[in-house]
């Protein structure tokens, strides 16, 4: 007994050693900019001990002291560290090799040869490049499938996205918009024209339903993913950039410029006095005040246009089209854009700030805007816990016409100079009481009359925060919030017709055909208007899920979460307005005659879902997907109800595999 005393005491020595002679390895993956990099591989050099960084490029492993690490990640160069360097380790792209790793649904990452579903995604360099102040512009054309329609040209022009085409005849195809994970509300276009590229690390293009299903049935149409920087440890950097952008109209539909004024006047077949030569028929259509263009062909004569006016005077131009004109009614618009950007930190502290004014004056005469801006984000880091922060303030202001321009600009015909009658309150030719055309006025002085003036005030936040319970496991939580409060103001002048404009104003002799006396349009006197809105828009919601990272075995390896969700989004809007006013360029609901119009308007949804997702690999070759999605939507809500009607399942898999790679 007294030696085997003695003996126990030297064990349990020489364990003890030798497990001091270990030790835990955590640290942080990271590329030259200062990113984590997901999903490097940390293997102990020597041994098969290899362990995966998460989603965030953080990896803990037990090793020798004195052991050497080799961490590896798809498209960058291999670094070999001592296990003491070990805490934050920096990985240089490899030349010639491509990112494999994307931003997926929920703000999952995964690793391209995964998916068994299209994904695209659009990194900064690539959105930024040509300086587009509007981000729908700076991602046109940059990823196949992607359609993205500019509805109108005007200062503050309305985006239609849609992914692979349209999937339904009567509902929205609209793919949809999510912001660091927070969605969009329907129709979100002024998001993303409020949005300054320069803030965005990257965009992932989830194309199709299956790529959206946790999403539930807002992703049916796919969805785009945005990612704004979150800053970059090392040294603080400080960017300015200036750029100034020209635009001007590309084409316009084309237009017939053979034939000049006029409509159906001439004798129709059967009638009498009808005319066999259609030529000798369009002499008859022509008229000096038609909007449509189905006169006699262009001959160069000297022609009167319009009526006479009350001084006797008579607008006399050649009867020729002019080359260009339907062109140079429009203007050169130029946009103008500022951005400061500063962002630096250590290795587990980073922030980001960044400021940005713009200035836009559009094609269409007399709109413009303009757009200030500031975003500060940060994160921070301790032991197993992280935390990421943002939050931004956008106002942005619109002056912009209410009426189409282009529609009333192609109700002129061809050899009318529209260029030269924008002054309509000195050109006593381009005034509302002598302008040529019966029917439709002077464009320039709708542009001047018909306004809108509104501001947005936009506020988002977003609070990420993740705890890292095990190796293998994540708990993950996300609090996001918008608010958007838009102010509108819509006018339209006061203009009351002379009563030679109503009832006097004839053709001149001889080119008079009976056309009676006063123009048609002059009937109408403009009483004036005002319309005031505001609208406010509240969204927040919740993500908590847990996030897994396992090998199974040698082979087999999964990856996944599971989660629960809740969405609310309020909207109230209020309106008051008056169709007459009294005291002219007032416009305030007070200066009226009549009673006001208005209305208000409350609406509330509210949305919650379980969803998970797990992803089974096999050597790293073959990779089977499966996510599913159960949500509850007070859209169909109703205390009666069966729950069927309100609580409904997406669902999905795919399955992925590189044939090369199992060759």
């Amino acid at each position: 007994m007294r030696k085997i005393a003695p003996l126990l005491v030297m064990l349990v020595l020489c364990c003890g050693l030798a497990f001091a002679q270990n030790r835990t390895v955590t640290g942080i993956v990271r590329d030259d900019k200062g990113s984590p990099i997901p999903f490097a591989t940390v293997t102990e050099k020597g041994t098969k001990k290899a362990v995966t960084a998460d989603g965030n490029g953080r990896f803990s492993i037990t090793v020798a002291s004195d052991a050497h690490l080799l961490i590896t990640a798809a498209g960058y160069t291999a670094q070999d560290v001592s296990a003491s360097n070990a805490a934050a380790v920096s990985l240089v792209r490899g030349e010639g090799q491509l990112e494999e790793v994307v931003v997926t649904a929920q703000g999952i990452r995964r690793k391209s040869k995964e998916l068994g579903y299209s994904i695209a995604k659009v990194n900064t360099d690539e959105l930024t490049n040509g300086r587009s102040p509007q981000l729908a512009q700076g991602l046109s054309g940059k990823v196949s499938g992607l359609a993205i329609f500019n509805v109108n040209q005007s200062v503050d022009p309305s985006v239609k996205i849609t992914l692979r085409g349209y999937r339904s005849l009567t509902g929205s195809n609209d793919a949809l918009i999510v912001i660091d994970g927070l969605q969009q509300p329907p129709g979100s276009s002024t998001m993303l024209s409020l949005l300054n590229p320069s803030d965005i690390e990257s965009i992932s293009i989830l194309k199709g339903g299956q790529a959206a299903t946790l999403y539930g049935s807002e992703g049916v149409n796919g969805a785009l993913v945005i990612t704004t920087k979150k800053g970059q440890a090392g040294k603080t950097k400080i960017s300015y950039n200036h750029s100034t952008n020209i635009e001007k109209l590309n084409q316009l539909a084309q237009f017939q410029d053979k034939f000049g004024s006029g409509s159906h006047y001439a004798a129709s077949f059967g009638t009498a006095g009808y005319k066999t030569n259609y030529l000798d028929r369009m002499k008859d259509n022509w008229r000096s005040y038609e909007n449509q263009q189905f006169g006699d062909a262009y001959d160069g004569s000297i022609r009167p246009v319009g009526r006479t006016l009350e001084d006797g005077s008579v607008y006399m131009l050649p009867y020729s089209a002019i080359k260009g004109e339907r062109e140079r009614i429009w203007n050169t618009g130029f946009t103008t854009n500022n951005q400061v950007s500063v962002s630096g930190g250590t290795g587990v502290n980073t922030f980001f700030l960044s400021g940005e004014h713009n200035i836009t004056h559009g094609i269409v005469p007399e709109d413009k805007s303009q757009r200030t801006g500031i975003r500060f984000a940060a994160s921070t880091e301790a032991g197993r816990f992280r935390a990421n922060f943002s939050a931004a303030y956008v106002q942005a202001k619109y002056d912009r016409t209410t009426f189409d321009f282009y529609n009333e600009t192609i109700n002129q015909a061809a050899h009318i100079p529209l260029s030269k009658l924008r002054d309509w309150r000195t050109n006593k030719f381009a005034s509302p009481n002598a302008f040529y055309n019966d029917y439709f006025t002077n464009p320039y002085f709708r542009l001047d009359n018909d306004r809108q003036v509104y501001n947005d005030n936009n506020i988002t936040g977003n609070l990420e925060m993740n705890l890292r319970l095990t190796n293998w496991l994540n708990i993950y939580d996300r609090v996001g919030v918008m608010n958007n409060t838009r102010q509108r103001t819509n006018t339209v002048a006061q203009f009351f017709h002379s009563d030679w404009a109503k009832t006097k104003a004839v053709v001149p002799a001889p080119y008079d055909q009976g056309d009676g006396s006063g123009i048609t349009r002059a009937g109408a006197d403009l009483q004036g208007s005002v319309y005031d809105a505001t609208t406010v828009e509240n969204v927040i919601s919740n993500d908590l899920h847990g996030q897994f990272n396992h090998d199974l075995s040698r082979d087999i390896s999964l990856r996944g979460l599971v989660g629960f969700s809740l969405y609310e989004r309020k909207r109230r809007l209020v309106e008051v307005g008056s169709s007459s006013i009294v005291v002219p360029d007032v416009y305030n609901v007070a200066n009226r005659r009549g009673e006001l119009t208005g209305g208000e308007e409350n609406v509330i949804r509210r949305k919650f879902g379980y969803y998970a997702d797990a992803t089974f690999g096999w050597r790293d070759k073959i990779f089977f997907h499966a996510t599913g999605r159960y949500d509850g939507s007070s859209a169909f809500y109703k205390s009666d109800r069966d729950k069927s009607l309100y609580l409904y399942p997406t669902y999905g898999f795919d399955v992925s595999a590189i044939l090369t790679d199992l060759v």
